[in-house]
């Protein structure tokens, strides 16, 4: 009786097979992971939630901005607590496949979907957003494999250099290169929130785009690479209204962008 009672206890500890891994091939399994793990919207603004209430960067006369929108992903990262398999697998696929936006154009943070909610950061409540130097401590950062960065040239004068900002995040990445990476520098007067006609008239300071891509240097093995200017309607705070004038267009020196598309793709050391 004794050992029919360890075979029963065994027995009903025994694993079933998982089906799913033992007779669908990998390349289905890839195809099903595609289908709950991947959206395009997660490269778009839409990716991030906007329920933030920003202070800091407006005229005092103007009231506070407020938004409040909550993303949907309509993704099934659930299926990643299953086993370890297919944990590794669909990490493969979300962090291989997606293209993710970050939005480095406000000085000391970043905005991202790939970051998860920070209660308040200086004069802003936001979500999806992180100082950064906290990037380089969140695993999700170091395993996308694609990303669209968007940086502003503006001068913040009350905070930290645009160029220290940008170094977390590069910081962060430097050690696990993604495979393509797209910078897109929003033009001078763009934003709604640097446009001058919004400030009474006072134009804002910019960073040279020399000094802006400095930090872009420690980068290395990166084989798809792309720096230029961002289009009007890819800015997310663009204002329709504000005064076209203002808008300045970008231009980036060729043989400064060949030498640093050149360093960033290659494999030479970072001394």
């Amino acid at each position: 009786m004794h050992r029919s009672r360890l075979e029963s206890t065994f027995s009903s500890t025994v694993e079933e097979p998982c089906l799913f891994l033992e007779q669908l091939p990998i390349e289905i399994r890839r195809q099903i992971y595609a289908l709950l793990l991947t959206n395009n919207v997660l490269s778009e603004w839409s990716s991030m939630s906007h329920n933030a209430y920003f202070t800091s960067w407006q005229h005092p006369s103007q009231p506070p901005l407020v938004f409040d929108y909550t993303p949907k992903y309509a993704l099934s990262p659930a299926l990643l607590r299953t086993c370890r398999q297919i944990y590794e697998e669909g990490c493969e696929v979300l962090y291989g496949c997606n293209k993710f936006i970050v939005d480095c154009s406000v000085s000391g943070l970043c905005h991202s979907p790939v970051v998860r909610s920070f209660p308040e950061v200086g004069r802003i409540i936001a979500s999806h957003c992180r100082k950064a130097e906290h990037l380089i401590h969140i695993s999700a950062v170091k395993k996308a494999q694609h990303w669209k960065i968007f940086l502003s040239s503006a001068i913040h004068t009350c905070l930290d250099p645009i160029p220290q900002n940008l170094r977390g995040f590069y910081e962060a990445i430097r050690d696990s290169p993604p495979k393509s990476m797209q910078e897109l520098i929003i033009p001078q007067g763009a934003s709604f929130f640097y446009n001058y006609s919004s400030w009474g008239g006072v134009r804002p300071k910019y960073h040279e785009i020399e000094l802006l891509l400095q930090p872009l240097r420690i980068l290395r093995n990166i084989p798809n690479f792309e720096v230029r200017s961002a289009n009007i309607g890819e800015v997310r705070y663009f204002n329709p209204s504000a005064n076209q004038s203002s808008i300045e267009p970008l231009t980036i020196a060729s043989d400064f962008e060949s030498g640093l598309k050149s360093l960033v793709q290659g494999s030479e050391p970072n001394v």
